[in-house]
């Protein structure tokens, strides 16, 4: 299989009104906590879209304890745990329990290295402080498998499991609403990363039904949209990327269900209305992604546990996939299903 399904975890650690929009706007009042199971299940209907999901979560290693991907072997880091997103939308798509249940036991086994203090060990050697956003990747991912699973009939048997480790989580998130100076400092330059940093406060803000940690995720929101060019570009450090600008997308648009400041909502779509434009003129015919004058991928520039980071092509194809449906775009299905077949045919 193409390095860009099988190398996914490792490429990672690495969310104007709609006035003028008639598709937005009316999408945007669907967009509500439920609306991203909403959303899937129509996703679940595209033969396309299941093609993109079973390549993906097939590319997802879970061990009998629950260990993902480079933490099988020997344990690293709770970032790596975050891939079994993947496994879950397509347990809900086939309502295939053997990949729900390894999506839960993935969350269960993360939480087994939280300290007193309410950050996660690591197998690298690293400070806390330095690994905060690998917490924050966690922790996102957490808060999605967790509100997934409320919005899905056949998630609520495991939700009794996920209830138990709140007291954990609520650690864990003292933890990062202390240490946000840091992980603001060290994701700035990264509009992708203050996404799922305000994801990690905003999911689990909801969970834990804490209005500060919305706030804190609103603050994370807002310096991502600070982030954005006029012509759509979300800068990564310094320019243009044709992947994490689709991620960031993604990111935000996962963030919109479940924002309940009606402004900061249509001002987020509106972002990745624009973003989505600018992600159009970078795919080809054949629906390859152009990486020119990226800065961060697609050209060997940065590295990750000894891999170039490449283009990540499922996250890009799930962007266009979420905003034909956000955005009522049937422009955005048909790049989604070209560069889905583009990442497919070239395994």
């Amino acid at each position: 299989m193409n390095s860009n399904f099988l190398n996914i975890a490792s490429k990672i650690l690495l969310l104007l009104t709609f006035i003028a929009t008639p598709q937005i706007a009316h999408a945007a009042g669907k967009v509500t906590g439920s609306g991203e199971i909403m959303v899937l299940k129509e996703l679940f209907q595209d033969r396309s879209f299941i093609a993109l999901l079973d390549a993906r979560s097939k590319a997802v290693s879970v061990s009998e304890s629950g260990a993902v991907g480079r933490n099988i072997k020997k344990f690293s880091d709770v970032a790596a745990q975050r891939d079994v997103i993947w496994l879950l939308q397509r347990g809900l798509a086939n309502r295939d329990t053997a990949l729900i249940e390894k999506s839960v036991k993935a969350m269960e086994y993360g939480f087994r290295f939280i300290t007193d203090k309410g950050y996660f060990r690591n197998g690298l050697g690293e400070d806390p402080r330095r690994a905060i956003t690998a917490d924050a990747f966690f922790l996102q991912a957490f808060g999605h498998v967790y509100l997934l699973l409320q919005q899905d009939k056949a998630g609520k048997p495991y939700l009794p499991r996920l209830r138990k480790l709140e007291p954990d989580l609520r650690r864990a998130l003292d933890w990062l609403r202390d240490n946000r100076d840091e992980l603001f400092r060290q994701d700035r330059n990264a509009p992708n990363r203050l996404a799922f940093d305000g994801l990690a406060f905003l999911l689990n803000g909801i969970l834990l039904d804490d209005p500060a940690l919305k706030e804190i995720a609103y603050e994370f929101l807002e310096a991502d949209l600070q982030m954005q060019r006029l012509d759509g570009v979300f800068v990564e450090h310094g320019g243009h990327d044709s992947s994490y600008q689709a991620v960031n997308a993604l990111e935000l648009q996962v963030a919109s269900f479940h924002i309940d400041d009606a402004n900061l909502k249509q001002r987020v779509l509106k972002a990745v209305e624009k973003g989505m434009e600018w992600e159009e003129s970078r795919v080809l015919d054949n629906g390859e992604i152009s990486v020119e004058g990226n800065t961060r991928t697609g050209l060997g520039q940065e590295m990750l546990f000894g891999k170039i980071i490449d283009v990540n092509y499922p996250e890009v194809a799930l962007a266009f996939y979420y905003w034909s449906q956000l955005g009522g775009s049937s422009k955005s299905r048909s790049f989604a299903t070209a560069i889905t077949n583009f990442a497919l045919s070239s395994r």
